[in-house]
């Protein structure tokens, strides 16, 4: 990408999410077109804080561009930890929390779904870094007004509204599912 554009030119870059321990993503495809825009179902694909830290956050130091670090964990405990050890790199700029992943010890549920959940995890995250917060949110909610707020009374700097809403396309001829996982988020929507 860095071929194609200036990343000095940036106000900021954040790669994609990273979690703790390295994950596939879904699996193929990933990805199809219908009459209303594009789906995607990538998943969290990461090679995990290890390799992010060892090769990601170096790359960038080439560039005066500030590093916001997107972090997705499968437990609050979790985004308090990666939030520490990031938090705490020079290079990084500010943290993404990106609640709209799912809450894998609550049954899948994305963080983000709950203002209870958004406002102690944010909450926890902010007692260990005083580098400033981004919370992801997910569209995918009845109020999202009420998470947006639970976020930034809880210390979040900025929001952002938010991650792709849930979609799907089926195959009138197989009659499955166009891409690999069920509920794919729409990335871009026209007609």
């Amino acid at each position: 990408m860095d071929k194609i554009i200036d990343f000095n030119l940036l106000g900021a870059v954040i790669p994609k999410s990273i979690t703790k321990y390295p994950q596939r993503g879904n699996q193929n495809p990933r990805a199809c077109e219908t009459k209303g825009g594009m789906i995607n179902s990538i998943g969290i694909q990461s090679n995990g804080i290890d390799y992010y830290l060892k090769e990601i956050v170096p790359y960038y130091k080439q560039y005066r561009a500030p590093l916001i670090s997107s972090i997705s964990a499968e437990s609050i405990d979790e985004f308090v930890e990666m939030s520490e050890i990031i938090g705490a790199v020079p290079k990084v700029s500010a943290l993404e929390l990106n609640i709209s992943c799912p809450n894998l010890k609550s049954d899948g549920r994305a963080f983000g779904m709950s203002d209870d959940v958004t406002h102690h995890l944010v909450s926890r995250v902010r007692k260990v870094t005083d580098k400033p917060i981004l919370v992801k949110l997910t569209p995918n909610v009845t109020d999202i007004r009420s998470i947006a707020l639970a976020a930034e009374g809880a210390g979040a700097d900025s929001l952002i509204v938010a991650n792709t809403p849930l979609a799907m396309a089926i195959d009138i001829h197989s009659r499955q599912p166009k891409i690999g996982n069920i509920m794919g988020g729409v990335i871009w929507a026209g007609y």
